[in-house]
């Protein structure tokens, strides 16, 4: 995870993931979805989608692989806000 470019990891459950935490932490973007758990651990550091809503997932990392440098300055954001939490 921590050298790739991206990477999609996407969960059928509706509870929190640590691997959403350990990418954060190595400044990826994550693309969550907006159930409480998710929404709290991102801060706004990330790209949310309404939680089992296919189409929008779609629609988001749609604009995560044609904004690289917006996805690169929420990685950034992401690394900061792990570190400043550990």
């Amino acid at each position: 995870m921590q050298k790739s470019e991206k990477e999609f990891k996407i969960y059928k459950t509706t509870r929190f993931a640590v691997t959403f935490l350990e990418a954060m932490s190595y400044g990826k973007c994550v693309i969550y979805s907006d159930i409480p758990e998710n929404v709290e651990a991102a801060e706004g550091v990330g790209i949310s989608f309404r939680n089992k809503d296919i189409d929008d997932l779609a629609e988001k990392m749609r604009f995560a692989l044609e904004n690289p440098e917006y996805c690169q300055e929420l990685g950034a954001k992401a690394r900061e806000r792990v570190g400043s939490k550990a």
